[in-house]
């Protein structure tokens, strides 16, 4: 408990790490959880070259497991980077054509209402 209040009440981790040789990629996800947001964050790098190409915020939420547990669960590559929800259905598209421009581009699949509770707005 006093790691997790040093480190201003934030709890990150790694969710999943996966290289695509044949697209010369590598996307990591990392998680933040704190008293305030749940976040996933999206890193995808260029493996031939260890450069990072586009890092950032692809879903947030408040900070409650139930909103976020079920929404990501792995990655896949076709045409688009893809990452699957608890179901295996595409959740978050990530255009893979700008990324190597360096914008990380993405659409939230869902109704109306996932794509509001994944898209939470900071209030600060």
């Amino acid at each position: 408990m006093g790691e997790f209040k040093k480190g201003g009440c934030k709890n990150e981790w790694l969710h999943k790490k996966k290289r695509f040789a044949e697209e010369d990629l590598e996307v990591i996800l990392t998680c933040e959880f704190t008293t305030n947001y749940f976040q996933l964050i999206a890193t995808i790098n260029q493996v031939s070259t260890k450069k990072q190409l586009v890092k950032g915020v692809v879903i947030r939420t408040e900070p409650d497991e139930v909103l976020f547990d079920k929404m990501f669960k792995d990655i896949y590559i076709d045409n688009n980077i893809i990452i699957t929800d608890s179901s295996n259905s595409p959740r978050i598209i990530i255009d893979k054509g700008k990324i190597f421009a360096g914008k990380l581009d993405f659409e939230i699949r869902g109704d109306k209402e996932i794509q509001e509770m994944l898209s939470l707005t900071p209030c600060w």
